[in-house]
């Protein structure tokens, strides 16, 4: 049984992005469904954000003033009509021609949002995984993130990881599962300390030597659906260990993960979330593996493996 991991470009000049598996040590390599495609069978309130991204060409703000996910305040309603105001004169003087445009190009401003999103988001993604790395090399110890010269953006993730990890156990692995048919890419593990975390729901206690799997996300907060994700690539770290692109083992896990961590690194302040529902994450994990696969929307070669 053989892992690789193709990233060479398609047709289109796209990354493949491909988890692959020669499963009998045939030579013959199958396409693996992806983990982070498997929980799209899942409703993210990102249809309201889309819907936001087109009227705002067309001079509207949102009426709620949000923090991190938290509604904090409203906007006047005359500040409001007043940034609405050049763009409604604007559309008064135009065209059919030139309205047409403008509805074209509100249209796709979604489309555009997430491209400058997905380039920001690179690079804060890679100063995440620097930052692991560097501690890595110090047997994981987070603590040699003091003093260094890293970006205001996540040093909250600095901080975070200072009080809660007591050691990174591995940085952007590549993992797989032949019995779910998945792959992909984990982008940390840690053993966290005993601190208390701020929940909806009130203060909760994280034990000693909770172990967790890391997600960076460019998402403004932490949802659902990112946490069952996160339990995917768990299922896959314990089944096969830690690997690289090519499919050699640069490690194993010799305990199960307790919890997930989330880094929203899309929001205001990169300040991490951990949920230690497990169990429950991974069984939901199956579902949507399931139910992705009954909708048709599986890619892989599941089928023919």
């Amino acid at each position: 049984m053989k892992y690789k991991y193709d990233d060479s470009p398609d047709k289109k000049g796209k990354s493949k992005h491909s988890h692959l598996l020669d499963l009998y040590d045939t030579g013959e390599f199958k396409k693996l469904t992806g983990t982070s495609s498997v929980v799209n069978v899942l409703h993210k309130p990102l249809s309201w954000w889309a819907a936001s991204e087109t009227v705002k060409t067309l001079g509207w703000i949102h009426p709620k003033i949000k923090k991190n996910g938290r509604e904090i305040g409203l906007v006047p309603d005359e500040e409001r009509k007043k940034i609405a105001q050049p763009i409604y004169n604007a559309i008064k003087k135009e065209s059919l021609t030139q309205y047409v445009a403008r509805l074209d190009a509100a249209y796709k401003a979604h489309d555009k949002s997430l491209d400058d999103s997905a380039k920001a988001g690179t690079d804060l993604h890679a100063l995440l995984e620097q930052y692991v790395k560097d501690c890595l090399k110090h047997e994981g110890n987070p603590a040699v993130g003091l003093g260094k010269d890293y970006i205001e953006k996540i040093m909250p993730f600095v901080d975070w990881s200072n009080m809660a990890v007591k050691e990174f156990i591995y940085s952007e692995v590549h993992c797989f599962h032949e019995g779910h048919w998945i792959g992909g890419i984990s982008d940390a593990g840690a053993v966290l300390k005993k601190h208390i975390v701020e929940t909806k729901n009130g203060q909760v206690e994280i034990p000693e030597d909770t172990r967790v799997v890391i997600d960076f996300k460019s998402a403004k907060e932490a949802y659902s659906s990112s946490f069952i994700q996160g339990a995917g690539y768990a299922l896959q770290v314990e089944k096969n260990g830690l690997l690289d692109a090519n499919g050699n083992q640069i490690g194993k896990v010799d305990k199960p993960f307790d919890g997930v961590v989330i880094v929203p690194f899309g929001a205001e302040v990169v300040y991490p979330e951990t949920r230690l529902k497990m169990e429950e994450y991974k069984e939901a994990f199956i579902h949507c593996l399931a139910l992705y696969r009954t909708l048709g929307m599986d890619k892989s070669e599941y089928a023919t493996h």
